[in-house]
């Protein structure tokens, strides 16, 4: 009974059974799941934001380097201050704000410069400061750096500081 089933076998030729056999193997193989482009592609944004943290810790390390250079700038012009360092820590990395599914129309003939997606940047959060400076020993000094760095930072005054810078006069 079982040899009448197969009998059909029998008649093909071997070559073209041999073909069909090896035919469905491959068939099977090519089938088999592999890594699916959602997986791929989680790699590939995993990939993206590592270098996105890369480029936006550049990013913050230079913003963070523009303020102090712009404070030193400024909070040295204050009378009694002398030279100073600044040093500002940030909260958070910023955000960037893409809004994509919008219609944008432009009316200048050159679109080469245009960037059709509305992009919003919010700046890194300031978390503290610190200032040394050559007169931070006079309170009226310190007082007086404080308050500008107040007018500037939306910061509670605990998270700045003020302090004497070594190697200048008076402290010797």
């Amino acid at each position: 009974m079982g040899n009448k089933k197969f009998d059909f076998l029998n008649k093909i030729p071997k070559d073209k059974l041999l073909i069909g056999l090896l035919t469905g193997i491959l068939l099977i193989v090519i089938a088999i799941p592999t890594k699916s482009e959602s997986d791929n592609s989680k790699d590939n944004k995993t990939g993206d934001s590592y270098s996105e943290n890369e480029d936006s810790a550049t990013d913050n390390s230079d913003y963070e380097e523009n303020i102090e250079k712009k404070l030193e700038n400024i909070l040295g012009k204050i009378e009694g201050a002398g030279k100073v360092k600044v040093m500002v820590t940030l909260k958070d990395y910023g955000e960037t704000i893409v809004k994509k599914d919008e219609t944008v129309s432009y009316f200048d003939s050159d679109l080469s410069s245009k960037n059709p997606y509305t992009m919003k940047k919010i700046e890194p959060s300031v978390e503290g400061i610190l200032v040394v400076a050559e007169g931070g020993n006079n309170s009226v000094t310190v007082q007086n750096i404080l308050n500008a760095i107040l007018a500037l930072f939306d910061l509670e005054p605990h998270k700045i500081n003020v302090v004497k810078m070594i190697g200048t006069e008076g402290n010797k």
